[in-house]
C-alpha cells in the first residue's frame, strides 16, 4: 500500500511516528516512511510518503484500525 500525506509539518511528523509504529503489528511486513518534504508553492505544507506491506492482507487481523469498514455497513 502506498500512501501520500499532506498537511502542516507538525500533521505529517505524527503520521511519520504513526506509520513507523506500525512495523511493530502482527501482519505487517515492512513499513517505508520517507523524510519530510515541503510541498511545490507553500511554506506551511508538507508531505510525506508510505509504504505499508503486509503478510497477508486476507487473513483475519487482531488490529480493529486494519478492518474492512464497508463490510460492516453490508
Amino acid at each position: 500500500m502506498k500512501i501520500r500525506v499532506m498537511g502542516t509539518k507538525e500533521e505529517c511528523e505524527q503520521a511519520r511516528r504513526y506509520y513507523r509504529s506500525l512495523g511493530n503489528t502482527d501482519g505487517v511486513k515492512s513499513v517505508s516512511v520517507s523524510t519530510l518534504y515541503p510541498n511545490r508553492g507553500s511554506v506551511n505544507i508538507f508531505r510525506v510518503y508510505i509504504e505499508v506491506e503486509y503478510f497477508d492482507i486476507s487473513a483475519p487481523s487482531s488490529n480493529p484500525a486494519l478492518t474492512d469498514r464497508a463490510s460492516k455497513t453490508r
